[in-house]
C-alpha cells in the first residue's frame, strides 16, 4: 500500500480481455468458495479493458474474496461487467448484510472496516484500501452501494 500511495508502482498497461481478469480472481478463490458453497455468475460481453493485469487481478480478487467471507454458506456472487462509452463498469454482488450507507464511504480508508457485526472475521482493514489505489492509479474510480439481492455491490471503473 505503501508503494501504491508513494507512486512508485509502474503499471503495466495493455489491452486484455476481462475473461482473463475475472478468471484469475475465480481461480484464486477455488478454496474459499468450495468452502462454503458459493456459487460465482457472471457476464463480461467479451470486454477488453486498458488495464495491468496482474494488479486489476489483484482487484477483482479481493472484492470477491470479501464477497465470499460475507455470503452466506450456499449463498451466490454475481461478476457483472458493463461497456460504457470511456470505461468499463465491473460490479460484484452479494447476498452478505451489506454495507451501512453511512460507512460506505470510509470504507476505502487504511484500516478502516464496516462495524463489529459485519466484521466478526479477520483482517486488517486494508484490502479496499489497496484495491482504491490500484484503480485510482488506473485513472478509475471505486465504490459501494446495496445489490439488488440484499447484500453489498462493490464496483469499479477502468478505461
Amino acid at each position: 500500500l505503501d508503494k501504491l500511495e508513494a507512486g512508485t508502482v509502474v503499471l503495466k498497461l495493455e489491452a486484455v480481455p476481462l475473461q482473463v481478469i475475472v478468471s484469475g480472481a475465480i481461480s484464486a478463490t477455488l478454496a474459499q468458495r468450495e468452502e462454503k458453497g458459493i456459487a460465482i455468475s457472471g457476464r463480461d460481453h467479451g470486454l477488453v479493458v486498458t488495464c495491468d493485469a496482474h494488479y486489476l487481478t489483484q482487484v477483482l480478487t479481493n472484492l470477491v474474496a470479501n464477497a465470499i467471507r460475507y455470503s452466506p454458506t450456499g449463498g451466490a456472487i454475481a461478476i457483472e461487467a458493463e461497456e460504457h462509452e470511456n470505461y468499463a463498469l465491473i460490479s460484484i454482488s452479494d447476498q452478505g448484510p451489506g454495507v451501512p450507507e453511512a460507512a460506505r464511504a470510509e470504507i476505502f480508508e487504511r484500516f478502516k472496516q464496516t462495524d463489529a457485526g459485519r466484521d466478526q472475521k479477520s483482517g486488517f482493514g486494508l484490502g479496499l484500501s489497496i484495491c482504491q489505489s490500484i484503480i485510482t492509479m488506473h485513472g478509475g474510480q471505486i465504490g459501494v452501494d446495496a445489490a439488488p439481492s440484499g447484500g453489498a455491490r462493490f464496483w469499479f471503473k477502468v478505461g
